[in-house]
């Protein structure tokens, strides 16, 4: 078994832990998160903070991603009362129904609907849309994520 790493070919497996050392130095965090479930959203701020869409619900995977995410807490973002300061480094706005994020250097417009009152509108708005309802109508936005 030893006399494997004594043959030349031996040195074919470096490109392969370099690319591996590239790709773990180059990986970025995603800015949304959506549980297994597909009840919950999260995203992250640019002070890598995670707002959440609602913090009932499995309490494991919130618990994976603030571990993931080293924090101390979770908060959840409030639809009507969404505040500058908790908006800070998202552009994310909301209403009762849904949120429009845009992350930050991008062209996307990105809908995270809550309610299927809001879908008529924001499929017609947004670029990719993210549902927490099964969307049942015909939506024209370049992506829809739903359960």
């Amino acid at each position: 078994m030893l006399g494997i790493w004594k043959l030349n070919w031996r040195f074919l497996g470096v490109p392969v832990i370099l690319s591996g050392l590239y790709f773990a130095i180059e990986y970025k965090q995603p800015n949304i998160l959506i549980d297994n479930a597909g009840k919950t959203i999260a995203i992250l701020g640019d002070d890598n903070s995670l707002s959440l869409s609602r913090m009932n619900g499995r309490r494991i995977g919130k618990n994976r991603w603030r571990q993931r995410y080293g924090l101390s807490e979770l908060e959840r973002w409030q639809y009507e009362s969404f505040t500058p300061d908790q908006a800070a480094g998202r552009e994310l706005s909301c209403d009762r129904f849904s949120c429009l994020y845009r992350p930050e250097n991008s062209d996307l417009l990105i809908s995270l609907v809550q309610d299927e009152q809001a879908l008529l509108e924001d499929c017609a708005n947004a670029d990719v849309i993210v549902s927490l309802v099964p969307v049942e109508i015909n939506c024209p936005a370049k992506l829809v994520l739903d359960r």
